[in-house]
């Protein structure tokens, strides 16, 4: 037998199935046909079988035929021998458990239908209670039965102490109380009942009785708990069965054998709370073959036992390893699921943000669609008007190059800048000559004419010589032609003609340049306010300064000296004029004016329009491939307005699906954090395997492997005593050496009544 058998059968609890089958046995009879077995306690054997009737007959050995069949069932014989006996010990006990009477129930088994069998037996008041078969008590104490072929059933009684002693001990609310006081009470009950092993086999040990008790509870009963036991209830009735191995511990020695973890009760204890107490009777079974179960014919086998506990303790070694990395990898498991919780949680606000982005792209693409269709109109119409372009830029190129000939050749604007800068410098050398022989001959007319008049004042003359003489200055046809066509119209006028061709045919065609407007109408605004503040100036101071000179020589002289005077004033005032027209051309600019509009067109013609003509020239040449372009981007503008639609479906779709994505992060989310509790519970759960799988290590795996190397020997050599004990305890009323038997007892206690 394997030593794991052995700890298996220390935890056994077949004696609660095989106590549960014969006290259901006993119970269904109701106490009926055990109850008349037993007898009351009151009653002599002799008395209980002079009161049977026929029906009590009946009902007796019906309830004697289900305890027989049931125990049948339970036992083990040696099956080889030519007759068996197989005993039952009835026990009528008051509720404490102390027995009153003894009755003893013998099967004898013929199993080789002999006409008489041989038994031996201690009891007394002996009767057949199936047949009619007569026994002979010999002298030594043997009985003979008459058999003829049959098996033979008897009962006597016995004044023998049971191998078991059972005591029932009640409580109520903790406090002892005695079962007769009880009766009738209400509260907190507690009944114990303790088995002690009276029984020692040769060899030194305990028989292994199990004991198994039984009691049916009513209705009065709530809050039912049991040690050492199972409680069952149909509805309106509690049963329970308790279980107990007295003996059976100390037997093993097992406080020595570091076993002490190993639960082989020695009591059975029922706690309830309690209206009204009442209790009918219990039952208890008690049987010595439940070992018999361990197959013990055969011998203990140590052999590849201390292999197979190195492996054991080498695989718990490799478990405390393997769940401490489990109670490891479920932390970093724990770690890595809520960096993903935290990381859901991102990725649901970047999916929030997505499908909000989404959004403004269908947006959008709502306006890029309309766009491109705007596009494709637009693109349209410069297609068909790339003709008009192409032809304006022709006319522009053209005007172009009619503009560079207005600044070429001798009639150009450069020339005439050129000749505009002669004149004034011409202008400038007359005013600087000398009073011409015209100018002093008109001088000295005027004076005579003032003189020539009789009968006016010496101050009329000289106010009308003055007056005349400024009226002939200011009147001069002449003088005026001089100073303002010399002035205005040679440089002035020219400047202008040359600035409204410019103006009128270059700018025109050109498309109006914004320098080369800006630079010629500088210089015509330059030299057209010169030319007029020269001339207002100069006529003006000539007109004062002959007026001064005519005042100042009226005034202290005679006639002759006056008009001699008004002459030489005359003279000089037109030498003042010339003196000041030559300082206002020159100090007003007029002179640098011109020249700086000669090197102003000069440098117009050399950077603006010659550049400008062969940009135009260039500008022509490049329209066939601007004509190319034009319609390469219709047709591509139509391709994207062609591809709107499924653009504007597409991003449709991605919308409607964004809602879809973030129900599904949200759902993430949501379920993330469960995911990161369990991943906890997990982690917790491995730990505790890892405390666990150390604890077991330690205290089973390793205690195993000690007491295996220790006293393992020693308690299973107790174990093979007790299987022994138990084999050899087959009768309590005596058994013939040549037969096969074995023995059961049941107890009865009495009902708890008021």
């Amino acid at each position: 037998m394997k030593f794991s058998r052995v700890k298996q059968f220390l935890k056994s609890k077949k004696v609660i199935r095989t106590g549960a089958c014969v006290l259901a046995a006993v119970i269904v009879t109701g106490g009926v046909g055990a109850y008349h077995v037993y007898g009351q306690k009151a009653k002599t054997a002799q008395e209980t079988t002079q009161e049977r009737d026929a029906d009590t007959e009946d009902r007796f050995a019906d309830a004697e035929d289900v305890l027989t069949q049931v125990l049948k069932t339970q036992t083990k014989t040696d099956n080889d021998a030519a007759a068996e006996k197989e005993e039952t010990v009835y026990v009528v006990a008051d509720p404490d458990g102390t027995p009153n009477e003894v009755i003893v129930s013998d099967w004898l088994k013929n199993y080789l239908g002999a006409d008489t069998i041989e038994d031996v037996s201690d009891l007394t008041d002996i009767e057949n209670v199936k047949g009619d078969e007569k026994f002979t008590q010999n002298a030594d104490g043997t009985l003979t039965w008459q058999a003829d072929g049959n098996d033979i059933y008897y009962q006597g009684k016995t004044d023998r102490d049971l191998p078991i002693e059972m005591k029932m001990t009640y409580y109520l609310d903790g406090e002892e109380i005695t079962p007769e006081e009880l009766a009738g009470k209400s509260g907190k009950v507690t009944i114990r009942a303790d088995y002690t092993n009276k029984e020692k086999a040769e060899n030194g040990v305990y028989v292994p009785f199990a004991a198994v008790t039984g009691m049916m509870l009513n209705k009065n009963f709530t809050n039912v708990e049991v040690t050492n036991g199972k409680v069952v209830s149909d509805g309106n009735n509690q049963v329970v069965v308790g279980f107990a191995f007295p003996g059976l511990s100390e037997s093993l020695d097992l406080d020595s054998k570091n076993l002490e973890d190993v639960n082989i009760p020695d009591y059975m204890e029922v706690t309830a709370d309690v209206k009204d107490f009442s209790l009918d009777m219990t039952m208890t079974f008690v049987m010595s073959d439940i070992l018999q179960e361990l197959d013990v014919d055969q011998d203990i086998d140590l052999s590849g036992i201390e292999d197979a506990i190195d492996s054991l303790s080498d695989a718990s070694a490799q478990l405390v390893s393997g769940s401490r990395e489990l109670a490891d990898g479920t932390g970093t498991l724990l770690d890595g699921i809520n960096a993903y919780t935290s990381g859901v949680s991102t990725l649901k606000s970047g999916i929030n943000a997505y499908t909000d982005g989404v959004a403004q792209v269908k947006n959008g693409v709502d306006s890029y669609t309309a766009g491109v269709a705007q596009v494709a109109g637009g693109t349209k119409q410069l297609a068909d008007k790339s003709g008009d372009l192409k032809d304006g830029i022709t006319q522009l190129v053209s005007g172009a190059m009619q503009v560079q000939t207005y600044f070429e050749g001798d009639n150009g604007i450069v020339s005439g800048a050129e000749k505009i800068s002669a004149g004034i410098d011409q202008l400038d050398a007359a005013l600087h000559a000398g009073m011409t022989e015209e100018e002093a001959a008109q001088a000295e007319e005027t004076v005579n004419q003032m003189f020539a008049k009789d009968g006016e004042t010496y101050q009329e003359i000289a106010k009308k010589a003055a007056g005349q003489y400024k009226t002939a200055l200011t009147g001069s046809d002449e003088l005026q032609s001089k100073v303002e066509n010399g002035v205005s119209q040679a440089m002035y006028g020219a400047y202008k003609t040359a600035y409204q061709q410019l103006n009128a045919e270059a700018y025109a065609q050109a498309g109006k340049s914004d320098a080369l407007e800006a630079d010629a109408k500088a210089y015509a605004d330059k030299m057209t306010a010169a030319s007029a503040s020269s001339v207002s100036n100069v006529s003006s101071q000539l007109i004062s300064g002959i007026a001064d000179g005519t005042s100042i020589q009226i005034g202290g002289m005679a006639a002759e000296a006056a008009k001699q005077g008004a002459v030489a004033g005359a003279k000089s005032g037109i030498a003042s004029a010339k003196t000041a027209i030559a300082s206002q051309i020159e100090n007003g600019g007029l002179v640098s004016g011109a020249q700086t509009l000669s090197a102003g067109v000069r440098k117009l013609y050399g950077e603006g329009i010659q550049p400008l003509a062969v940009g135009m020239q260039s500008l022509n040449n490049s329209v066939p491939e601007l004509m190319k372009g034009i319609q390469t981007l219709n047709a591509g503008v139509e391709t994207l307005d062609s591809n709107s639609a499924t653009l504007k479906a597409g991003v449709n779709t991605l919308n409607s699906k964004g809602g879809e994505l973030k129900a599904g992060v949200t759902a993430l989310d949501n379920n993330s954090g469960n995911l990161s509790s369990g991943a906890a519970k997990l982690k917790d759960g491995a730990q505790t395997l890892s405390d666990g799988m150390i604890q077991f290590d330690e205290e089973g795996i390793q205690k195993l492997s000690d007491a295996y190397h220790g006293d393992v020997e020693a308690l299973l050599d107790r174990v093979d005593l007790v299987l022994d004990a138990g084999q050899s305890y087959h009768t309590f009323s005596g058994l013939k050496d040549d037969m096969s038997g074995s023995v059961k007892f049941i107890i009865r206690t009495e009902a708890i009544e008021k």
